[in-house]
């Protein structure tokens, strides 16, 4: 084999990835082999990425790609002044051409650059260097990819006015907990709101714990709806509408674009319900999975919904 290949023969490669102080462990060539980028340039697409998770006593990050071919396999390459050597670690690509992995609670000591080199049916290709810094470092921001669930939506209720009673909750689908400080709600339109104020507040919402925002946190006005946080200059629309999460990256989170009763429910005093079960936020995109609650709440007689509990089961 061609020395400049030799990335290719990875199955062949010890791959432990262990993190700690200031190294990985080792567990590639003793040579590091420098891939020839011209011939392994390939298809264009090829995205390398890094998100990074924050606590108050944790750090970690995820490493992902993006843009390859269903099932393509190939290597991840890690080097920099936090390596001892250059470790390669084997991957495949799922069904969407997609790859990641969580390291958690990794005190790195300076950054690392990580490269993807992949084989696939149009031909090898590689991606650009990412760079992951270390802890304490800046720019760090909660998980973003397929972390935080938009799971419940009351945009119409009766038994209270609009202003009033509307309201969503969010589920935090990582082990983490995550502060949504910096984070942006917008509708694509006039609606835009900065959860955590100018003040940059922290906002923590808990691993599977269900978090509720609304236009209104006074449950004597609200319809008895326990709001975990209040946003201001946004509102859900009763015909169609969009709820979008960004990242301070200004990275997607997850979205709902429901609309007038076409493809979603619309039914006035009934929250929009994500079938239980339903995890990934791409899924939920899809109306055939959400229903009308069925569950009449206590504060609102007339009105149904489950804000902050399990969502009602979807015929």
């Amino acid at each position: 084999m061609h020395e400049k290949n030799r990335w290719m023969d990875w199955r062949g490669w010890v791959a432990p990835l262990a993190l700690g102080g200031a190294a990985f462990a080792q567990g590639a060539p003793s040579d590091p082999v420098e891939a020839d980028e011209a011939a392994l340039a390939g298809p264009a697409g090829l995205v390398a990425q890094v998100e990074y998770g924050s606590h108050p006593e944790r750090f970690g990050f995820k490493l992902l790609l993006d843009g390859g071919e269903a099932f393509a396999t190939g290597v991840l390459e890690l080097q920099g002044k936090g390596v001892v050597r250059s470790v390669y670690l084997p991957i495949q690509l799922d069904a969407d051409g997609h790859w990641e992995r969580v390291w958690r609670d990794v005190p790195l000591a300076d950054s690392v650059e990580a490269r993807f080199a992949l084989a696939s049916v149009a031909g090898p290709s590689m991606s650009t260097k990412t760079s992951v810094g270390p802890a304490g470092g800046t720019g760090i921001s909660p998980l973003q990819r397929k972390a935080v669930l938009i799971r419940e939506v009351m945009k119409d209720p009766t038994a209270v006015s609009d202003t009033k009673g509307e309201w969503f909750e969010l589920v935090n689908l990582t082990n983490l907990s995550l502060d949504l400080k910096g984070w942006v709600l917008d509708d694509g339109g006039s609606n835009h709101h900065v959860i955590g104020g100018s003040g940059g507040n922290s906002v923590w919402i808990l691993p599977g714990v269900p978090f509720v925002l609304g236009a209104n946190a006074d449950t004597a006005t609200n319809g008895g709806v326990t709001v975990d946080y209040k946003y201001s200059s946004f509102s859900l629309g009763n015909g169609a509408d969009v709820i979008a999460l960004y990242a301070p990256s200004g990275a997607l989170v997850d979205w709902v674009s429901y609309d007038d009763g076409i493809f979603w429910p619309d039914t006035a005093g009934a929250s929009l319900n994500l079938r239980p079960g339903i995890l990934g936020p791409s899924l939920a995109d899809d109306g055939t999975l959400w229903c009308d609650a069925s569950t009449p709440m206590a504060g609102a007689v007339g009105d149904f919904g489950t804000p902050g509990v399990v969502n009602d089961a979807c015929p």
